[in-house]
């Protein structure tokens, strides 16, 4: 039977930090659900989205469906950014989650399109929301190691 070679790392023989290294794994692993959640929900979105047209009228809306999402992007992200940025993620994080369910109540309760349309861009906002505050909280983590490279 061979023995395995067991070395001793030293102070000066680190091993790299990854994203996927045991301080960073989960920090890690809910950025990744957030951003994947966030492709299933407009996946979800486009491919129910003739139907939805079909029960609630207002074709002529069609278009913002989608297009509430990306101004509910920009305005999002300009906000709760700054707002990350000057007092820490934790309120837009709170703002996020309660204007997330809001917007699921309003677009899942929606007589017309115009009303899902609402729904949708307050939802999406809070999406925003929650991306930056794991982005920023990945960030933070990563800016506060003592060694601050990652291995790639």
């Amino acid at each position: 039977m061979a023995q395995a070679d067991e070395r001793v790392l030293t102070a000066e023989e680190e091993i790299p930090e990854t994203p996927w290294s045991p301080a960073l794994r989960m920090l890690t692993l809910g950025a990744l659900v957030t951003i994947v959640a966030g492709a299933f929900e407009a996946l979800a979105v486009a491919t129910i989205m003739p139907r939805t047209v079909e029960d609630l009228g207002g074709l002529h809306y069609y278009g913002w469906a989608f297009s509430a999402y990306m101004l509910a992007n920009i305005i999002g992200l300009t906000v709760a950014g700054s707002e990350a940025d000057r007092d820490g993620p934790g309120r837009p994080y709170l703002a996020g989650i309660l204007f997330f369910a809001g917007g699921l109540l309003i677009s899942g309760l929606a007589p017309t399109m115009l009303v899902l349309i609402l729904g949708r861009a307050c939802r999406d906002s809070a999406a925003v929301c929650s991306t930056r505050r794991s982005t920023w909280s990945w960030a933070e983590r990563i800016r506060s190691r003592p060694n601050r490279k990652c291995s790639r």
